[in-house]
């Protein structure tokens, strides 16, 4: 198979994104399945780490806006769509052959290259979008709202037209959560016939945990990891650091501290709050928290940092739409998650799991379970129908 990536799954500068399609990658390398892996990003980014044994990998720079070719595609395709086609992925693809093979193409940004797949004629052809992008950035325009909120949304009524005239042209769509694909199945009826849930991958621990066993009177470690130069992060912990962060600390006589991991950290400070930068060592940052808080307000699709949260089995107190799309989106079914839609429901949710951190522990060991076998690579690769279900 060939793999056609947005983004350089393997390289220095680590997002959502790239986490996703490189835990992909990494499962069918790891499955023996021969593959080729063919991406584009940034020319800063165009290294490797800890690329999977087995699969053949080429990164190619990404246009700069400026170059003709970007701004002649730019009239059919959005920014995000016409800054990443290059005809140097084209010989690569050319090169290494797709006649008869699967094409992955992994996010929707990579959809101008299917009448080049096409022309040298793959067997299947299967887009993977990391959100409804129509949808992702209407979102992220109300978020972040100003100048930057309009531009987002006219990238996404962009986004609109041009779902509606490359998604019918794949032969299968994977969608990420079932948000996607109910959505799907309602606006492109045609679409959604021949799209299925395949989710993304949540990291398990390599290793077990250490059980944090806090003593009397210490401080409650309350954690954050993400990338916090993504707006809809930055916005969620901002909404946290200003609504429900200053209620708890007074409700729990100042002895709590929330530690924030993640890129773009080092700009959120307060009262008790810790900006750690990032962190080489998630494990072990995770091993020195009571809990984990998961405050994001708007977006699309399964949260990585959210399922990934959950793997790790430890406390989890979030908004319902940082579980979006996944078993546990709902108080009802949160199985003992602590879950709210307002400050005043997670401030109750950090005090109950302060005031029960045993009981807290086991509901989140129960989830964990639930998750680790929903989300783990093997499971994941059978939903793809990449190999066979497990007798």
């Amino acid at each position: 198979m060939v793999i056609l990536s947005l983004v350089n799954p393997f390289g220095s500068r680590v997002t959502g994104g790239s986490v996703d399609v490189g835990r992909r990658a990494r499962a069918i390398a790891e499955a023996g399945i021969d593959a080729d892996l063919i991406a584009v990003d940034k020319p800063d980014n165009l290294d490797m780490k800890n690329s999977p044994r087995g699969m053949r990998i080429v990164v190619h720079p990404r246009p700069a806006m400026r170059e003709l070719s970007a701004l002649l595609r730019c009239v059919r395709s959005p920014f995000p769509s016409a800054t990443r086609y290059t005809k140097r992925v084209v010989q690569t693809m050319e090169r290494v052959g797709v006649e008869g093979k699967l094409v992955l193409v992994e996010g929707l940004q990579m959809a101008d290259y299917l009448g080049d797949i096409r022309r040298l004629g793959a067997g299947r052809v299967v887009l993977r979008p990391l959100n409804i992008e129509s949808h992702y950035f209407m979102e992220l325009g109300r978020s972040v709202g100003g100048l930057r909120g309009l531009a987002s949304r006219c990238v996404a009524w962009q986004y609109r037209g041009y779902e509606r005239r490359v998604l019918p042209g794949f032969d299968e769509v994977w969608c990420i959560s079932s948000t996607e694909l109910e959505w799907l199945r309602k606006h492109m009826p045609g679409v959604g016939a021949k799209s299925r849930l395949v989710p993304p991958i949540a990291r398990a621990p390599d290793r077990p945990l250490r059980a944090r066993t806090p003593q009397q009177d210490s401080v409650f470690e309350v954690g954050y990891f993400g990338d916090l130069e993504v707006a809809n992060n930055a916005q969620g912990l901002s909404w946290f650091l200003d609504e429900v962060w200053p209620s708890f600390i007074k409700r729990c006589d100042g002895r709590a501290r929330l530690r924030v991991a993640g890129f773009g950290s080092e700009r959120f400070r307060g009262p008790s709050v810790e900006p750690m930068g990032f962190v080489d060592d998630l494990l072990g940052f995770i091993e020195s928290l009571d809990v984990i808080v998961i405050p994001l307000r708007h977006g699309a699709g399964v949260k990585l940092k959210s399922i990934d949260a959950l793997a790790f089995g430890v406390p989890t107190v979030a908004t319902c739409e940082a579980l979006q799309g996944t078993e546990f989106a709902q108080p009802d079914t949160s199985r003992g998650l602590h879950l709210g839609r307002t400050a005043s429901e997670l401030v109750e949710g950090l005090l109950a799991v302060r005031a029960d951190p045993v009981q807290a522990s086991a509901a989140a060991q129960e989830s964990a379970t639930i998750i680790r076998k929903a989300y783990g690579p093997r499971e994941v690769l059978e939903r793809a129908g990449l190999i066979d279900p497990t007798p």
